[in-house]
């Protein structure tokens, strides 16, 4: 084995180590958060209260959710981690971006009502369609419905009847799973 493979294996036993420790450190220190139980149907029943009715799917029956502002200071926390990503096409971009932060958000923080949803985004001055695109959603403690862009962290409540404007962009929801 040369010089340099033997370093990097121990840079990636010690990262793996850190990434272990870094884990148990989070979940002792938000093992108090109020966290509340939320159905599959609630979370349904919230989202067609939202103006959002695209194919929705779940993956559990029960899901874990929170106050806005303990979403807003968790998600900003794993934007850290997320934010020195570089996208990158067809190896890390938006679906990866996506799947990331509702994985995290459960991992670390016990929230797991995080949506995963696959959409279009317009330019929200021009209207024209600039790409398809994953995105999540998420349904707060209170019922509100949030439109959350992983790649740049950035969220907006979800009021029906008018579009869903984060940044430049409009999104549009063509199905999401849970």
């Amino acid at each position: 084995m040369s010089e340099q493979i033997k370093i990097n294996k121990i840079f990636r036993d010690f990262g793996i180590t850190l990434i272990d420790n870094g884990v148990s450190f989070t979940r002792k220190a938000v093992q108090n958060n109020p966290l509340t139980s939320i159905s599959y149907a609630t979370i349904k029943t919230n989202l067609v209260n939202a103006g959002i009715s695209c194919a929705t799917s779940e993956m559990d029956v029960m899901y874990q959710t929170a106050s806005w502002a303990l979403w807003e200071e968790t998600l900003a926390l794993i934007h850290i981690i997320l934010g020195k990503i570089k996208w990158t096409a067809e190896v890390f971009d938006c679906d990866d971006f996506a799947r990331a932060k509702k994985s995290f958000m459960a991992l670390l923080f016990g929230m797991t009502d995080m949506g995963e949803v696959w959409g279009k985004v317009y330019n929200k001055d021009t209207g024209v369609l600039e790409w398809y695109h994953y995105f999540n959603v998420i349904i707060a403690s209170d019922n509100r419905v949030y439109a959350h862009e992983p790649i740049t962290g950035e969220s907006v409540l979800i009021i029906k009847g008018k579009p869903v404007v984060i940044g430049d962009w409009r999104y549009e929801f063509l199905s999401s799973r849970f």
